[in-house]
């Protein structure tokens, strides 16, 4: 990419131009490689025509097509680091109701509406992320009395989350269920539902 407009005026199809700048040639070279395109000259008053079809036009494509082909491998490695069994075995501590979670969702027949699920989220989340950045400059204007009920084991938000946003949001509560990951209410409903009872009975008694 830089040889071809430094060494210009002697090749074919030339029209005559001069070489190109080292600096010009040098830039020129950079951003048609990471498929900017930036151009500080007039393509057709400065470049020949084998300088411009054998290097630029081709790099307007090669340079596509490896992002293209980065961004592909991006999100394979992204998608084949966990298998869907893992996903759903890290949301339990107890792998024994794993294992029914697993055999009761990754059934052949439910792979549609799995598909159908992600490409929901994948709408409604993708743009611009799937989480707000900046949630801490808001969870202190959360002025009702709030419980946070969090597994012990939660793999996918451990336990220190939950503290973090008790001090965020004023006067609220953390319950650490013990020998239970991500969904409480799931894993350990008996522990979820007896919480959620005191602390709705002890907001009654505070009014």
């Amino acid at each position: 990419m830089v040889a071809g407009p430094r060494g210009q005026a002697g090749l074919p199809l030339s029209l005559g131009f001069p070489n190109v700048d080292p600096a010009l040639a040098f830039n020129t070279a950079a951003s048609f490689v990471t498929n900017t395109n930036w151009q500080a000259y007039s393509g057709e008053a400065t470049m020949g025509h084998l300088v411009q079809m054998a290097g630029l036009a081709v790099q307007n494509f090669l340079s596509a097509a490896v992002g293209i082909v980065v961004a592909v491998a991006l999100v394979r490695g992204f998608v084949r680091s966990r298998t869907d069994e893992q996903r759903i075995r890290d949301f339990f501590h107890d792998q024994a109701l794993a294992d029914e979670m697993v055999t009761r969702l990754l059934k052949p027949e439910l792979e549609d509406v799995t598909m159908k699920n992600r490409l929901a989220t994948a709408r409604v989340v993708w743009q611009p992320r799937g989480y707000d950045p900046n949630l801490h400059k808001w969870l202190h204007r959360i002025d009702v009395p709030t419980l946070l009920v969090w597994g012990a084991n939660d793999q996918l938000f451990p336990k220190d989350y939950a503290f973090a946003w008790q001090r965020l949001i004023p006067g609220s509560k953390v319950v650490i269920v013990p020998e239970c990951g991500h969904v409480p209410h799931v894993e350990k409903p008996s522990v979820f539902v007896s919480e959620l009872q005191s602390f709705i009975n002890g907001m009654r008694a505070a009014a």
